[in-house]
């Protein structure tokens, strides 16, 4: 019987952490690690066969330390988490690293992580000869209609018709929900949370680069007669918000719907 994958996950800031459990969920995790000396210590009793390491710790060993170290014993891939700002020296080193290496840049995508974990499991396969199991799909009983968010002040179940809309901000993601006095801010940029998004319901249309809506719960779309090449401004049900809709995105929209 094949072993099951394991995957090592060391990331020192929470959010980012627990953003990369809901991911990785599909597999068996290690940690998630906020140090490297708990990654390490962990390692002694069991090695992962793929690390998830962000580069930069706190504390005295950073990612590249902890893979090196773990690698000395065990060849396994392992997947940076890297920033544009990351010092050139530092990819010197991994790249100049005997074990197989791959980057996933932050923010984290999950296209960008899906694409580098199967280029790990090839690098598995071409070390160990075996052919290792696909990836399993979601259990049937997962819930098809609501959806978790996890944010600083905990886990919240929202039904995903009461889903508003989404709006950018930075690397988190403001979700405004019928149910919900006050957006629910999540650790996962707007782009990751519509590819998470989109499995689930077609619903969820981006209609700005900050913004995507529900577009069920669309009452107006509002012309500026003096200024017609402004901005369209959608009126929104349950909300006293108003959305931008950029002309880039109008064409998407106006078809999902049927103009009488």
């Amino acid at each position: 019987m094949t072993a099951p994958v394991k995957l090592m996950i060391l990331e020192d800031k929470r959010f980012l952490a627990e953003d990369l459990v809901d991911r990785l969920s599909d597999y068996e995790l290690m940690g998630p690690f906020a140090s490297g000396e708990e990654a390490l210590e962990a390692a002694e009793d069991e090695l992962p066969t793929v690390g998830v390491f962000d580069i930069e710790l706190k504390g005295e060993l950073n990612g590249i330390d902890v893979a090196e170290r773990i690698n000395k014993t065990k060849v396994i891939p392992i997947i940076y988490l890297t920033k544009i700002q990351d010092d050139q020296s530092i990819f010197e080193r991994i790249s100049s690293a005997e074990f197989p290496v791959f980057f996933v840049s932050k923010p984290v995508s999950n296209t960008e992580l899906k694409i580098n974990l199967n280029n790990a499991f090839k690098a598995l396969e071409n070390l160990s000869g075996n052919e290792l199991p696909e990836e399993e799909g979601s259990p049937m009983d997962v819930l098809s209609d609501r959806v978790l968010l996890r944010s600083n002040t905990g886990v919240q179940s929202v039904d995903i018709k009461d889903l508003v809309f989404l709006e950018a901000d930075g690397d988190t993601t403001k979700v405004y929900a019928a149910t919900q006095a006050h957006p629910i801010v999540v650790s996962t940029h707007l782009k990751g949370f519509m590819e998470k998004l989109s499995a689930m319901s077609k619903d969820m249309l981006r209609v700005s680069r900050s913004n995507a809506v529900n577009i069920r719960k669309i009452i107006e779309i509002k012309d500026d007669f003096r200024n017609l090449s402004a901005k369209k401004t959608l009126i929104l049900k349950d909300t006293d918000e108003t959305v931008s809709l950029s002309p880039i995105y109008k064409k998407e929209l106006m078809a999902r719907f049927k103009m009488i």
